[in-house]
């Protein structure tokens, strides 16, 4: 199966509602980084969670046009249902384009650029290491991927080195905007094991270079 990568950008529209009973009950609505699946006639089909947990989706009405048989990292937003039988579903609302590019060697990039971001969080969660950056931006496009530094072998244990490539190509510094990004440790499957270690840079606005270690589980 061929994963797609989104662009970084975009805005996560939120629903709303507005009701007079006072004993409405809100729906569990979930809002997440996931894996949505197509099928071979390129209709959105499922959903993964990164704790495993797979759902296939209510038909909607969608205009979007998606490749067969492709996964796309997203932040979601969807809502779980009741099952039928073995097999749970879910309803999506609304997605958000997520960065999710396989790691590339710094010639690839030439020139390197690490422009600082300010970190909300980051974290490791069944195939990926997420983050949520924040930059500084007037609305122009950046550019974002992940730079592979090096493998290094310490007896029987491995460290991935990875860091954060960012081009603000020279947008204005005017307001903050939220950017996902998802890392994909299933690209090393047959590379690193359990018990090796990701150590993932990046340049801060208030720190500078900080690096964060994730050992596999």
């Amino acid at each position: 199966m061929s994963v797609r990568q989104w662009m970084a950008g975009g805005i996560l529209c939120l629903l709303t509602a507005a009701c007079g009973e006072e004993d409405y009950v809100f729906p569990s609505v979930r809002t997440s980084l996931v894996e949505l699946h197509t099928d071979a006639a390129g209709t959105l089909a499922a959903l993964s969670e990164d704790n495993g947990t797979r759902y296939l989706l209510e038909a909607r009405k969608d205009n979007t046009t998606y490749r067969p048989d492709t996964t796309y990292r997203c932040l979601a937003m969807y809502e779980p249902l009741a099952s039928d039988g073995d097999t749970p579903y879910a309803r999506l609302y609304n997605t958000r384009q997520t960065v999710s590019t396989i790691p590339a060697p710094p010639h690839h990039f030439s020139p390197v650029k690490t422009h600082p971001v300010r970190l909300v969080s980051i974290w490791q969660a069944g195939r990926y290491v997420n983050l949520h950056v924040q930059i500084r931006s007037k609305g122009e496009p950046q550019v974002f991927g992940f730079i592979e530094d090096g493998i290094d072998n310490d007896g029987d244990r491995r460290t991935c080195r990875l860091s954060l490539y960012h081009d603000n190509l020279g947008d204005i510094e005017a307001y903050h905007r939220d950017v996902y990004l998802s890392e994909p440790l299933w690209h090393y499957r047959d590379t690193l094991r359990q018990g090796d270690t990701v150590a993932f840079t990046l340049n801060l606005y208030d720190q500078g270079y900080r690096t964060y270690e994730f050992v596999l589980k």
